[in-house]
């Protein structure tokens, strides 16, 4: 099979979800390196000059929270998030398969709800700022809504070797 023909053979969704998360991986690294900066910062200032830099533990800590919230975007594309594997491991392939479907399913509602609701409360929350940073309150709830699109993607992504499986077993 020619080169071409394979390619055309992948979902534009499994490109996008692929180039989302390289961007993401990324990302990660950006906000680890920004996370260790700004907590170095208030470490030092706080031992050496003694005094403390006020916003660097409020940075610090939104920052933690849109590198969680990429860190499990980027578990998702990779299939890493907790799941109890012995017990699927022994039964029968069409029940696990089934598992896995109503598994993913269950996932997804959740994370469509809160991808719904998430924007609703930074929507609602862009006029309240944080007290130190200034930062709008919306923008670190962004992570929430953000993150589960971007988990919905990958697992979209992910349905084309389960809908492979199906097609192969009829």
């Amino acid at each position: 099979m020619s080169k071409k023909k394979k390619e055309e053979k992948v979902w534009w969704i499994e490109k996008l979800s692929n180039k989302v998360n390289k961007a993401s991986e990324v990302l990660l690294m950006v906000i680890v390196g920004i996370m260790i900066v700004t907590t170095l910062i208030g470490v030092f200032n706080r031992f050496v000059f003694r005094f403390s830099v006020s916003w660097t533990n409020e940075v610090a800590t939104y920052l933690l929270i849109w590198m969680s919230t990429v860190g499990a975007c980027i578990a998702t594309k990779r299939g890493l998030h907790i799941s109890i594997t012995f017990i699927l491991k022994k039964l029968r392939k069409k029940l696990r398969l089934w598992i896995v479907i109503i598994s993913q399913a269950m996932t997804m509602i959740f994370l469509i709800y809160a991808t719904i609701y998430g924007f609703k409360l930074c929507i609602s929350q862009m006029k309240q700022y944080s007290p130190v940073a200034g930062i709008p309150i919306g923008l670190v709830y962004l992570a929430v809504p953000v993150g589960s699109l971007i988990m919905i993607m990958h697992l979209i992504s992910s349905l084309k070797p389960i809908l492979q499986f199906i097609k192969d077993c009829e």
